[in-house]
């Protein structure tokens, strides 16, 4: 019997998704760049900066523009986690492949100034992946991050990455 189709989902901030499945073509990949997302966080980041540096109590307003970057964010990961969802189902039995970024443990509240976007937003699109997943009936399976990145999806050995470019 077909165990299934393992499809690979690495999440960065550059791509927003890479999907593809694991013995498939790069061809068969699909993508979500994550250029809005990036330049909506330089903004939040740039507010963050500029009311820290005020010398009154800026907590009220700190909290009133997180929240409504947040709703913007909320969106866009939301469609994201749909569009992957809706691309995994193409597969004959999709078993939707994640990496385990378990170790953000912050609220994201108390990640809200941090300058790597990844550090939050990425866990956050993450568990709305499993989230729509299970609601399909997609098995979701963690493996380990390290080299996930730098693992040809061919050979298995480790390549040279350069330029966001695998080469192996």
């Amino acid at each position: 019997s077909n165990p299934g189709t393992p499809v690979g989902v690495d999440l960065r901030v550059k791509h927003l998704v890479a999907a593809a499945p694991v013995d498939g073509s790069v061809a068969s990949a699909f993508t979500i760049e994550g250029d809005h997302i990036r330049s909506r966080h330089e903004i939040l980041m740039e507010a963050m900066t500029a009311l820290d540096s005020a010398i009154f109590d800026t907590s009220h307003a700190e909290r009133e523009l997180f929240a409504a970057m947040w709703q913007q964010f909320r969106g866009q990961l939301f469609d994201a986690a749909v569009r992957v969802i809706r691309y995994v189902q193409r597969f004959n039995r999709p078993i939707l492949v994640l990496e385990d970024l378990s170790t953000c443990r912050q609220s994201l509240w108390e990640q809200r100034s941090t300058a790597d976007v990844g550090m939050w937003l990425l866990p956050t699109l993450q568990q709305a992946l499993a989230v729509k997943a299970d609601q399909a009936g997609i098995p979701v399976r963690c493996v380990d991050p390290q080299y996930t990145s730098q693992e040809c999806h061919v050979c298995g050995d480790l390549g040279h990455l350069e330029n966001e470019t695998l080469e192996c």
